[in-house]
């Protein structure tokens, strides 16, 4: 595993545990909070699998890269439990291929960049700082690795799909929380123009520190 990926990790880890260990002071439905934040994307399932990449049989998978993203959610209580939360995020993912094995990679490595937009309902279990998401979500590809001369014409740039996941928030100090999310956007995809859309579920960790935080 990659050292930033340990990293990246064992903080997310540590930021979790916080959250379990603060008290649960209902906060998070108080009233609107807007959340900016950081974001980690990666794409686990590749959207392209065992194509010829230089023709002379060398097969890879076609997947989207690991990359930081921005952005910002918005959260709206309903009531003690439930929420609506709008968030947009953008990505600097953009495509390569590697070998089927994992060993190595093989053809390309083009940026790029994607947009993902959602709409999710939370529900907030009583005296706990966790929150359960569910909702639907669009994603928008551009930059170079997206562009109709390096992929096909009948490529997906665009599509629909849901998110799952969860939150947890982390009172660092009586002024300051962190809000960690871990979800996943699920959606069936053809970003390279192969004819063949393929099943992804992307997912996407972020950090963020919610501004609007106001007790009961």
């Amino acid at each position: 595993m990659p050292r930033t990926w340990s990293v990246c990790i064992r903080a997310l880890v540590g930021l979790a545990a916080a959250g379990l260990t603060a008290p649960a002071t209902g906060q998070a439905q108080a009233r609107t909070q807007i959340t900016p934040f950081f974001a980690t994307f990666f794409a686990p399932l590749p959207y392209a699998k065992d194509v010829d990449q230089d023709g002379a049989g060398t097969l890879a998978d076609e997947r989207m890269t690991t990359a930081p993203g921005i952005g910002i959610r918005a959260a709206f209580p309903f009531a003690d439990q439930i929420g609506f939360e709008a968030q947009a995020a953008y990505v600097f993912t953009g495509r390569q291929a590697k070998v089927d094995a994992g060993t190595g990679t093989v053809g390309f490595f083009i940026t790029g960049n994607a947009v993902i937009v959602s709409g999710r309902v939370t529900y907030h279990p009583r005296r706990s700082n966790f929150r359960g998401i569910l909702g639907a979500a669009f994603e928008q590809l551009g930059g170079d690795a997206w562009d109709s001369d390096n992929v096909g014409g009948e490529a997906d740039k665009s599509s629909i799909g849901g998110i799952v996941g969860f939150g947890v928030r982390a009172n660092v100090t009586s002024r300051l929380a962190l809000d960690l999310t871990v979800e996943s956007f699920l959606h069936s995809s053809d970003p390279a123009g192969n004819n063949k859309k393929q099943f992804q579920a992307d997912v996407l960790l972020s950090v963020g520190v919610p501004i609007g935080l106001a007790g009961h």
